[in-house]
Order: structure tokens, then sequence, then C-alpha cells
């Protein structure tokens, strides 16, 4: 499977998941000139920005998140959440990595933003 298919086949299976859980997807492949977020979630009073990764036996996941895909992720989600009127709902940032046994989900500590 190529990168690209395996990127859609990891998102998809992260959005079922996230479903699953109760979750409502908002947004999917959310661009802006600042970056794009894979995932846009909502439950409750709580919107979540979610990164998906495939997890590979040569780069770990949660390796290839940087300060600057961070930031990028900052800066989009400001732009959605002011697009959308959404400025009084709390914020998380979530990075899904998807490897063979399925969804694993990180929390993003938001100091590293």
């Amino acid at each position: 499977m190529r990168i690209r298919e395996r990127g859609r086949e990891g998102e998809r299976l992260a959005e079922e998941f996230f479903r699953r859980g109760g979750y409502e997807v908002v947004a999917r492949n959310y661009r802006k000139l600042s970056g794009e977020i894979d995932l846009v979630l909502r439950k409750g009073n709580t919107v979540y920005f979610v990164e998906v990764k495939v997890d590979n036996p040569t780069f770990r996941a949660v390796e290839r998140i940087d300060d600057g895909k961070l930031n990028r992720m900052l800066m989009t989600a400001e732009a959605y959440l002011s697009e959308m009127g959404l400025d009084g709902y709390d914020v998380r940032f979530i990075l899904a990595v998807v490897d063979g046994t399925g969804v694993r989900v990180v929390p993003v500590d938001e100091n590293l933003v």
C-alpha cells in the first residue's frame, strides 16, 4: 500500500474509532494557508483537533510531530474556531496513532504548542 493510501486508510480507521466513542466528526482534512487538520471532532462543549499518523517499523508516529507541526495545528485550529463561531468551546489537540493493533490516542500537551 502506498504512503498516501495508508494515510487515507489511517484517517478512516481513526474516524471510525472516534465515532464509536460518541464523537461527532464535524470536519475532515480542514485546510487553511497555515496548515491542515485531519479530523475536527466535537463532543459536548469540547472541540478536538486530531492529527492522524500511521505508525510503521521505520518511523514512530509521535516522532513525526515537531514544533512546526504543532504551531501549524494551533494556527489552523484558531482559524477553524473563528470561522465556525466556536470561540467559547473548550479545545483539545490529539494525536491518533494508527497501527496494526488499532488506534491509540495521545493527548498533545498544549504547553508544547
